[in-house]
């Protein structure tokens, strides 16, 4: 396993955790696949799928603290726009030539993004996000 996941990561927001469950899934997968030697288009359908979650996952997230007011909403999308840029920059890289990218420097970067904007700009929104959960219950399902 790449990735394991700790506790650490938690938000408190049971959505939004198995969101970032199921990346942690995905990343793990895509390591699996290039450990194994899996085929370029193998590698490419894993991306392109964590690429699809990490859409939703951010969608997600956005219409949370969008809801509860979260007063850092922009820096976090910017955050999130970046993160989007940089992943269809790779991936078109890796449409042209996948030698040509570093896979194991593509999963250094997932694992590395994603578990320190877990651990910095969403633990900063969580405790707003829960307090409106915790008001609006009937919005906790996703």
């Amino acid at each position: 396993m790449f990735i394991e996941w700790e506790e650490e990561f938690e938000t408190g927001i049971p959505a939004i955790d198995h969101d970032h469950k199921t990346l942690v899934d995905l990343i793990n997968e895509v390591h699996a696949v290039i450990q194994r030697g899996g085929a370029a288009r193998e590698v490419e359908d894993v991306v392109e799928r964590l690429t699809q979650y990490v859409a939703e996952h951010f969608e997600r997230e956005e219409r949370y603290m969008e809801a509860a007011g979260y007063a850092g909403l922009t820096a976090h999308i910017a955050r999130h726009e970046d993160f989007t840029h940089q992943v269809g920059t790779l991936a078109r890289e890796f449409d042209l030539d996948p030698d040509a990218v570093d896979l194991n420097a593509l999963l250094e970067f997932l694992a590395d993004w994603l578990t320190n904007h877990i651990l910095k700009a969403d633990k900063a929104y969580a405790p707003t996000v829960r307090a409106w959960l915790e008001r609006n219950p009937e919005t906790a399902q996703g």
